[in-house]
């Protein structure tokens, strides 16, 4: 413990004890867990030691995810010789942005939202055109023309602040008692919109990548498995789930590493205090060692 200073002798030595017990209380909920965690391994028995993954696992494991050596040295090649990069990924000069015209967008009006409309006729047109959108929207549920995608190959969150999670399967809402993720939500919508059109089968599909593929069919397995489980309870039929097909995605990259040209551009790019003459000559200098500096250290983490 750092000196107390500004403290009479009575209060440090009571900052002393306080301190003191408090380090001994920890010291004993640490030996406490140490105990619990020996315990936990002689009641579960030896484990063998994790098996590493050889250079010759990792290559089988990236084909088998669609992985493509051929495609990943001509990317490898066009970063070299500076035909992809950061100087390229920008838009030309002579790209032209324009506003999407009216005649571009089909807009949905609701009679008791008259914003945007002219007149009485202006507003019975679009109700009317509103009608006949629904009506052929309708008609394809009916006739069982249409299906639901769900995008859940990512991984990370927003609503985790970023943390490594499989977007689709993270619990953020409670309905009825119980937390729900965003799969939940999805096919509810799908079981709802069935029931609104006499129970027509609407086809779900996932789309999933490289690292929830597995989980997510774990979670769709177990979300029919209890499904059925509840109805057969009940003594309903085989329930209102939609049928639910999972698409695997294929097509895994491996990371480059950037080239010293790329964080050059970064560097001139990025927005820096203009010094006076003099004084701009000693970061204009200090900027290419460092470059390479970097480059390098990017290389170890790379190799790493």
């Amino acid at each position: 413990m750092g000196e107390l200073y500004g403290l009479d002798a009575i209060r440090k030595f009571e900052f002393g004890e306080f301190f003191a017990r408090k380090g001994k209380a920890e010291e004993e909920r640490n030996k406490e867990k140490e105990i619990e965690h020996k315990q936990q391994q002689q009641s579960e028995g030896p484990q063998e030691p994790p098996k590493k993954e050889t250079e010759e696992d990792a290559s089988r494991r990236l084909m088998e995810e669609g992985f493509d050596p051929i495609q990943h040295e001509q990317f490898r090649q066009d970063l070299k010789e500076g035909k992809i990069g950061l100087p390229s990924n920008r838009l030309s000069l002579s790209t032209k942005i324009e506003d999407v015209m009216d005649d571009e967008v089909m807009i949905y009006f609701e009679a008791q939202n008259a914003k945007g409309a002219t007149s009485e006729e202006d507003i019975q047109i679009r109700k009317e055109e509103n009608a006949k959108s629904e009506a052929v929207g309708k008609a394809h549920i009916s006739n069982g023309g249409t299906a639901v995608l769900t995008l859940a190959a990512g991984v990370g969150s927003r609503w985790t602040q970023g943390a490594a999670v499989i977007k689709a399967l993270n619990p953020f809402l409670v309905v009825q008692g119980k937390h729900r993720n965003f799969l939940d939500l999805q096919i509810a919508k799908t079981v709802k919109t069935s029931a609104l059109f006499d129970s027509v089968q609407i086809p779900h599909i996932i789309t999933t990548g490289f690292l929830t593929h597995g989980p997510i069919d774990k979670y769709v397995e177990e979300l029919k498995a209890n499904h059925n489980h509840a109805n057969q309870k009940e003594g309903k039929g085989p329930g209102d789930l939609p049928p639910i097909y999972l698409s695997q995605g294929k097509t895994v990259h491996q990371r480059l590493i950037p080239t010293v040209r790329d964080l050059q551009f970064l560097w001139s790019e990025t927005s820096q205090e203009k010094l006076p003459e003099m004084k701009q000559k000693v970061p204009n200098q200090f900027s290419v060692p460092c470059l390479n500096l970097i480059h390098i250290y990017i290389c170890i983490l790379y190799l790493r």
